[in-house]
């Protein structure tokens, strides 16, 4: 199954989890020591497990335009028909189909559920694109 492209509808809640992973990449780079930067996941409310593993791989989403995305796995993710929940963090309403407004600043994301693998939600915040 090719990834499904999906609008997420604007979440105050959403923009705060990237701002809060783009710190924690910045505290990485200063200081790759996972006892410090755990706890600063969880008092984010970020999903510690996933956004650690990516940090100590350094793997960065490519974002459109070269801006850099975030990605999420399985094990965070749940589903509705019409809501994603990633982690602690959620329903976050799914806008399907929606093109992105002109000059809007609307969050985005790629949902890929490709045979055999686990879901990935790959997010871009509309301030990033």
């Amino acid at each position: 199954m090719s990834p499904r492209v999906l609008m997420l509808h604007p979440d105050r809640r959403l923009e705060r989890l990237c701002d809060d992973v783009v710190h924690l990449r910045r505290a990485y780079r200063r200081r790759p020591d996972p006892a410090v930067l755990g706890p600063i996941a969880r008092k984010a409310g970020i999903p510690a497990g996933t956004f650690i593993d990516e940090m100590r791989r350094l793997r960065f989403d490519p974002g459109p335009d070269g801006w850099r995305g975030l990605a999420v796995e399985g094990r965070d993710l749940s589903f509705t028909p019409f809501t994603v929940t990633i982690g602690a963090i959620g329903p976050i309403v799914i806008d399907t189909g929606c093109p992105i407004p002109g000059e809007a600043s609307w969050d985005w994301g790629v949902l890929d559920l490709d045979t055999g693998a686990l879901p990935r939600l790959s997010l871009y915040p509309g301030g990033w694109l």
